[in-house]
């Protein structure tokens, strides 16, 4: 019998009267046979774009100046038309009664992809999706500059990006340089748009993992990014022998309603004097700061929450009356502190923290110790009304869902 293959196909846009916006919309769908392509339509000529482009399906305009456009999309997936699992067509099952609405997140994705232009930069530990990697080839076949960076420590068997490769992307593995581990998961769409998050762009991610990513056009931020993608970049050279450290401080105000931080800290120094200079300028000492300043409540979900530091920040807080609500995978270890409420939530691989309604912090940080000294990770804290909002609403649902 005929496999069942997911195909990338484009389609016009779907409103004619804005023709001031021409872009490429894909869709996953079947075809009956592997032999038949998968991509479609005539070679494009790959330009710089001129101006702001929409975000993916978010039908708001993005202006040339404006940094405060976000979009949080959810997982797992509720509606995946025909996912590939590794050549096996698989539906999953339907959401339990209650359970977050997370709508086609995965082809939210696919659009932000598709509509790059000229160039794409990716920092991300695995890239296994079938249907990003669908779209990638794409992409890089039709004149796109793709660049990745991933790490295939512990992996084995041939390089689910090889096809890719061939199609004429770059592709740098990171290897565990330095016996640093790489947990970035970020992309960088033509210098205007940046995902980020805690997403890590493989199959079960897509339907299993509870997880996020943000979709994001502040220009600063991206800059930072940038700057870290291409200090990255440098380091995994075949040609560079030495774990490039970046004496950049790491800290830095990018806009007027984001903060970014690289971790891990020693980073920042090259010498073992330098890297004690900034014991007490660490970032963890400067997120501990957002939390030693909650008024009101703090909502906190992770997969692991066992960073001494941080448990000791919170714990300091519910002493002053701060209401806390912290929600972690089974798997986790339940730290026991007064007035610190905690609870189990399954298959949980979230990464954020909400504070007073004023701040969320998002990003790859996984909040542990390990994280905070071995892994290439990144936080963020936004101060984005809606994406607050769309956070705070994620919580209490996933909140209500652990209590029964």
């Amino acid at each position: 019998s005929k496999a069942t293959v997911s195909v990338l196909y484009c389609e016009k846009d779907p409103h004619p009267h804005q023709q001031t916006n021409h872009k490429l919309r894909f869709k996953m769908g079947n075809c009956g046979s592997k032999e038949q392509p998968s991509t479609v339509g005539p070679r494009r000529r790959m330009r710089r774009p001129s101006k702001a482009k929409n975000l993916a399906d978010s039908g708001r305009r993005v202006s040339e100046d404006v940094t405060d456009e976000s979009q949080v999309f959810f997982f797992p997936d509720t509606e995946l038309p025909d996912l590939v699992m590794d050549g096996d067509a698989r539906t999953p099952a339907t959401p339990a009664p209650g359970k977050f609405d997370s709508t086609q997140s995965l082809q939210n994705i696919i659009n932000a992809l598709g509509d790059c232009e000229w160039k794409l930069d990716i920092c991300i530990s695995h890239l296994e999706s079938p249907n990003i990697i669908e779209v990638l080839t794409y992409l890089v076949i039709n004149g796109a500059s793709i660049r990745i960076i991933v790490d295939s420590t512990g992996q084995s068997g041939q390089s689910p990006l090889s096809d890719l490769e061939k199609a004429g992307a770059l592709v740098r593995d990171f290897k565990g340089r330095g016996g640093e581990v790489l947990d970035h998961q970020f992309a960088i769409i033509d210098s205007m748009h940046i995902i980020t998050g805690n997403f890590d762009w493989t199959n079960d991610a897509v339907l299993n993992h509870t997880c996020s990513l943000v979709l994001s056009s502040g220009r600063k931020l991206i800059s930072r990014f940038s700057t870290e993608f291409e200090r990255l970049w440098a380091t995994t050279d075949p040609k560079a022998d030495v774990f490039k450290t970046n004496a950049k401080s790491s800290l830095s105000r990018v806009d007027n309603t984001s903060r970014v931080y690289f971790l891990p800290d020693w980073c920042r120094g090259e010498t073992p004097k330098s890297r004690a200079a900034i014991k007490h300028d660490t970032a963890i000492c400067h997120l501990l700061k957002f939390f030693k300043e909650a008024r009101r409540s703090i909502c906190v979900a992770v997969n692991k929450l066992n960073n001494d530091e941080i448990l000791r920040g919170i714990a300091g807080c519910a002493g002053r009356g701060v209401q806390i609500r912290i929600l972690v995978a089974p798997s986790s270890t339940k730290h026991q502190f007064p007035l610190v409420n905690i609870q189990v939530y399954p298959n949980l691989h979230e990464a954020f923290a909400i504070i007073d309604s004023d701040y969320v912090l998002t990003g790859s940080f996984s909040w542990t110790m390990e994280a905070a000294t071995r892994k290439l990770q990144n936080c963020i804290v936004h101060q984005y009304p809606s994406l607050i909002t769309d956070y705070q609403l994620r919580f209490d649902s996933l909140w209500k869902m652990s209590a029964k």
